[in-house]
């Protein structure tokens, strides 16, 4: 169970990180995974 909640960890910051940076900072596909 932990390593799954690890990778989800890793896979949301992964996500956010390349959302900012496709998104010029604007951070929409985080935002969307957020809710």
């Amino acid at each position: 169970m932990e390593s799954v909640t690890r990778m989800f960890a890793v896979a949301a910051a992964v996500v956010t990180v390349v959302s900012v940076v496709i998104g010029g900072g604007d951070g929409k596909v985080s935002i969307s995974w957020s809710s």
